[in-house]
């Protein structure tokens, strides 16, 4: 049988083996990971892990922080409206009083000797009912008494509570609220045609103060902007013919006559 003839092998063929060859025993050195400082490290990557509606961030510290702040309590104003039961109470109280004296106003006048000369047991009736309501109507009058002497007093708590209220929604929402700030918006709201009772009112409404607030701020503002002088302006001025220092070349009308002549007889001869 022939023998098989083997193909030469082409440059192809080389390129190949030695890049097969290059691969099997070239490596990349290893590379050593530099050091790192543990303090910077941390640094670096330490986050803390905060729940926001359900969901899981890592987030810096300084923003976890801010975020996990309580947001303020908020500043409750006491109800100042009467109670509704209180109300009618008294009421049927103080009709109860001007009933009883419109009864003791009958026996007024009466003269109860002779009364009791006509009719002794009749006069005697009538003593008792005049006695019995008389007593009534001291007692209600001592009710009553008390019981404004009562509900002036819950006013009052309720008044100062409401202030008390009041005073933490101004140190909150006016930067530098104080007492020095109060007697100027006191004064000021004094000069704007308000009442001494419209003026203690405010003290149970810090809408109405934070409004004056910045009804004196702008204010102060339109003052201010009133009071700067208006700019200096100086007019630009064009330059006086003749008065400018003279051309060191050339011709120019501002030139003594011999330095002029000298120089046209210069330009004269150059030309």
């Amino acid at each position: 049988m022939a023998e098989e003839k083997t193909a030469e092998p082409t440059v192809e063929d080389y390129i190949e083996e030695g890049q097969e060859a290059d691969e099997a025993t070239h490596q990349e050195p290893a590379v050593e990971a530099a050091p790192v400082d543990a303090d910077v490290a941390t640094d670096e990557v330490t986050l803390e892990d905060v729940e926001i509606d359900g969901k899981t961030f890592a987030l810096p510290p300084e923003v976890a922080a801010r975020l996990q702040t309580p947001e303020p309590e908020p500043i409750e104003i006491p109800d100042t409206t009467p109670d509704p039961q209180e109300i009618e109470a008294a009421r049927q109280q103080d009709q109860r009083a001007y009933e009883l004296r419109g009864v003791m106003k009958q026996y007024e006048n009466v003269d109860w000797a002779a009364w009791e000369q006509q009719d002794i047991t009749a006069a005697q009736a009538g003593w008792r009912e005049y006695s019995t309501i008389k007593d009534q109507v001291r007692d209600l009058d001592g009710a009553i008494a008390q019981r404004n002497s009562q509900d002036g007093q819950r006013k009052q708590d309720r008044f100062m509570k409401t202030v008390e209220a009041g005073q933490k929604v101004l140190q909150r929402d006016i930067k530098g609220w104080g007492k020095e700030l109060a007697e100027t918006l006191t004064q000021y709201a004094s000069e704007q045609g308000m009442s001494q009772q419209q003026i203690v009112g405010m003290n149970a409404d810090p809408a109405a103060v934070k409004l004056l607030h910045k009804a004196y701020l702008q204010d102060q503002s339109t003052k201010q902007s009133a009071a700067k002088p208006a700019p200096n302006v100086v007019p630009l001025k064009s330059p006086t013919k003749g008065k400018g220092k003279p051309a060191t070349v050339g011709l120019a009308d501002a030139l003594p006559i011999d330095e002029w002549m000298k120089r046209h007889q210069r330009m004269k001869n150059e030309g």
